[in-house]
């Protein structure tokens, strides 16, 4: 199993945290990353 360590940028706050994982992970779908939260 992979482990990423993610910092989320200010210019992010107040984004639900799957759409900002998203935005930052194209390489992965919105619905994989709300299956990893």
């Amino acid at each position: 199993m992979e482990t990423l360590k993610i910092i989320i940028p200010e210019r992010m706050t107040g984004q639900r945290l799957d759409v900002a994982l998203s935005e930052m992970l194209p390489d992965y779908s919105r619905s994989k990353i709300i299956a990893w939260i």
